[in-house]
């Protein structure tokens, strides 16, 4: 019995997942709970177990492909079935005929470079005497010339044996991509069967380019395929560009009094067995309160809906860069946690969604964001926005700076710690005004860090 896995609802509301990568290939055997596949869903990657015991018979879907829940993609025979089919071909085959005996020997003729008879009589022909022969001699030579120089293609056709085109549809490779390593640059079942392996980004070469033979574009060129948490970021971005009425909004902060107190409780972090401490629960902490006082910002929009939804609860998200791009998972009830808690939940978030670890939960569910681009970043930002929420703010570099402070009553020049803070918003439900006032109650408390322990 062939059992028809169908893509399961791994995620609450889960419409679709993508295929990352097969674990397994077709006639594989498998057993129950055993990993398959890694499919994406949201900016997660799970693990999918085989439901059955049994033989991978067929795979419907390749890598990087978005499958509908509760579409079949993958069929597994049973182990009972396995067995009988097994038993099937142990049986004695029936006798080729001539006809086919011989079609088999051509092919394979083909294959190593000997020519078939149709190949002989052609050859016998173009080199018979007489103008007319010799003009076809001269074209036939001109055109192994110029297959010997390229890429193996006469007039724009792929030299190849049938059997090995044949090998090529059944194993969905494009045979045109392939440079061939036979003769004349003839792709032979060795090249397709190492492409289909390393995927469509290897072309297996093994000739070398003749001198003064320019390389084409293409060898130039490498193409990837847009898939996994990349196409995933790309649509969510596009998404955002495409549907928000962005707008900037960037001051710059005297840090000072920041810079000071994280020094101080960098010394009490590791007392408490933490690495370091970092400034990002200060921010964490200081959008909190900031949100408190404009509630207007810590909302969402349910575009189905047509709807505001007002959010009572502080779980900002945190960007954090991985090798396929910016994943933000989720400090949740961040106004119930103290620095030090912040502190180890965003260093162990990190850790988890930079080692592809990070649950679907921990990576959904954020209010406000905030991207800090640390030491490299830069003078100011205008972050995109994580959608449906409607503000996000970008944390830049702390500079040495001159700065004008109140000494004894006078204003004197001082050196100082500055920086810029940079806040998008979706001006469709956060007026400019409204946006500037949240901006400056936040630049408050980072230039007075006292207040969040104050007001706590």
């Amino acid at each position: 019995m062939v059992f028809k896995f169908k893509m399961p609802d791994i995620g609450e509301g889960l419409q679709e997942g993508e295929i990352v990568k097969w674990l397994v290939s077709e006639g594989d055997s498998v057993t129950e709970d055993q990993p398959i596949a890694e499919v994406m869903t949201d900016k997660a990657t799970v693990e999918l177990p085989a439901p059955r015991t049994g033989k991978i018979k067929k795979i419907l879907h390749g890598e990087g492909t978005v499958v509908p829940v509760g579409e079949v993609f993958v069929e597994i025979e049973e182990s009972g079935d396995a067995e009988a089919e097994e038993e099937e071909e142990e049986k004695p085959k029936a006798k080729k005929g001539k006809k086919e005996k011989k079609a088999e020997a051509e092919e394979e003729a083909e294959e190593e470079g000997k020519p078939k008879k149709e190949e002989k009589e052609e050859k016998m022909l173009f080199e018979s005497k007489g103008t007319a022969g010799g003009s076809v001699t001269r074209r036939k030579k001109r055109e192994e010339a110029a297959v010997e120089a390229g890429n193996g293609a006469r007039d724009g056709k792929v030299l190849a044996a049938p059997a090995t085109r044949r090998l090529a549809r059944e194993l969905d490779v494009d045979i045109s991509r392939i440079e061939g390593s036979g003769p004349k640059g003839r792709v032979t079942k060795d090249d397709v069967e190492a492409f289909a392996e390393g995927g469509e980004q290897q072309v297996v070469t093994t000739r070398e380019r003749p001198k003064g033979v320019a390389a084409a574009p293409e060898e130039l060129e490498e193409r990837v395929q847009l898939k996994g948490l990349r196409r995933v970021i790309a649509n969510a971005m596009q998404h955002a560009k495409n549907t928000a009425a962005h707008y900037t909004y960037v001051e710059e902060v005297d840090a000072s009094n920041l810079v000071e107190i994280r020094e101080r409780a960098k010394k009490l972090a590791q007392d408490r067995g933490l690495d370091t401490m970092s400034y990002l629960p200060f921010f964490v902490k200081a959008t909190v309160a900031a949100l408190k006082r404009h509630p207007q910002v810590n909302v969402a929009y349910d575009e189905e809906s047509n709807e505001l939804v007002y959010k009572k609860y502080y779980h900002i998200g945190i960007a954090v860069a991985t090798d396929a791009g910016l994943v933000v998972p989720v400090v949740r009830d961040a106004d119930k946690k103290s620095m030090f808690e912040i502190q180890e939940e965003i260093q162990e978030l990190a850790d988890k969604t930079r080692e592809g670890e990070a649950s679907s939960d921990e990576l959904r569910g954020s209010t406000f964001t905030i991207t800090s681009l640390g030491k490299t970043g830069g003078l100011l930002a205008t972050p995109v926005l994580n959608m449906p929420e409607v503000g996000i703010m970008g944390v830049h570099a702390i500079k040495d700076k001159p700065v004008i402070k109140k000494v004894g009553g006078e204003a004197k020049i001082v050196p100082g710690k500055v920086m810029n803070l940079s806040w998008t918003f979706d001006h469709r439900f956060v007026d400019g005004a409204v946006g500037a006032e949240f901006a400056q109650t936040l630049i408050e408390y980072i230039e007075n860090p006292e207040l969040l322990v104050l007001e706590g």
